[in-house]
């Protein structure tokens, strides 16, 4: 018993010290920290809050996909070599104002952006504007149009050439209507097959043999 008492007090000086060095290396790192310490939420040791409304968006990696760009503002009217003479080429609907009134060719176009972008900007309305012209001989319509625009057509007394290029619906009734252009002369159709009326174009041939028509 002698010999144990002595061996039990060095073991609790031993545990005693152990405790007063533990307590020192925590006071130490509250003031400065380790170098095996887990990260702490600071400035320097996360990236930004997600739901800071301050903080920028994400970076479009190159080669991604970027918006279309927006369709031109306005769109000049323009004139082309036609033949002898020159071709409008209308865009918007304030171009028809614009030409002279002894104007022979007018095409009317889509407005073109970017490698899909388009755009229609005239259709039936200026083609009824069209009858100012009295000497208009060519025309060449690349837009949508609809029964009022056969029928503005129609009603143009010095046509002789008529060129359809676009994906509307040529069918009995606007053939009849364009039966009625007596100084017609080639009728230009470029068309998707399920565009035109094959039987009604074969009508319009037997009722105006006078009128070549290229497809």
């Amino acid at each position: 018993m002698r010999c144990l008492l002595p061996l039990l007090i060095l073991l609790l000086a031993i545990a005693g010290c152990g405790d007063n060095a533990n307590r020192e290396n925590a006071s130490r790192d509250n003031g400065r920290g380790v170098d095996n310490a887990p990260p702490r939420n600071t400035p320097d040791r996360v990236g930004p809050d997600p739901n800071d409304p301050a903080r920028p968006g994400p970076v479009e990696r190159p080669g991604g996909h970027y918006p279309d760009p927006s369709p031109p503002k306005y769109v000049e009217l323009e004139w082309a070599d036609w033949g002898d003479g020159k071709i409008a080429q209308v865009f918007e609907s304030d171009h028809i104002e614009k030409l002279p009134e002894d104007t022979r060719a007018v095409s009317f176009n889509l407005v073109l952006w970017y490698d899909h972008g388009r755009e229609a900007r005239v259709g039936d309305a200026e083609l009824a504007r069209l009858k100012r012209l009295p000497q208009l001989r060519y025309l060449a319509v690349g837009v949508e149009m609809g029964d009022a625009g056969f029928k503005a057509i129609s009603e143009l007394p010095a046509l002789e050439h008529l060129v359809l290029t676009s994906f509307y619906v040529v069918n009995a009734e606007r053939l009849q209507m364009l039966q009625k252009l007596s100084s017609l002369k080639k009728l230009e159709l470029h068309l998707s097959d399920k565009a035109l009326d094959e039987d009604a174009l074969k009508a319009f041939r037997e009722a105006r043999p006078d009128v070549s028509i290229i497809r």
